[in-house]
């Protein structure tokens, strides 16, 4: 198997963090990617889901029942 080399940023102090818990885990920075990668290759999805701090599933339900309201109020039938 041939690797090739990845280069990214990140901020340094979430490095340091990402090391340390890393470190603690027996895992190096190499193998965490690499287990990254392969579950979004296996899942063909980013293996967690994200969710804006603002999400709240009250207020989609809500907007969605009234979206579905709004159009079977203005349905109309064709005979």
């Amino acid at each position: 198997m041939t690797t090739s080399c990845v280069t990214l940023f990140i901020d340094d102090d979430l490095k340091r963090q990402l090391e340390a818990l890393l470190d603690d885990m027996g895992l190096s920075m190499t193998t965490a990617f690499t287990l990254f990668g392969r579950a979004v290759v296996r899942q063909n999805k980013l293996p967690f889901d994200i969710i804006s701090e603002n999400y709240d599933p009250n207020k989609i339900q809500a907007e969605l029942e009234r979206r579905i309201a709004n159009m079977e109020a203005t349905k109309t039938t064709t005979t």
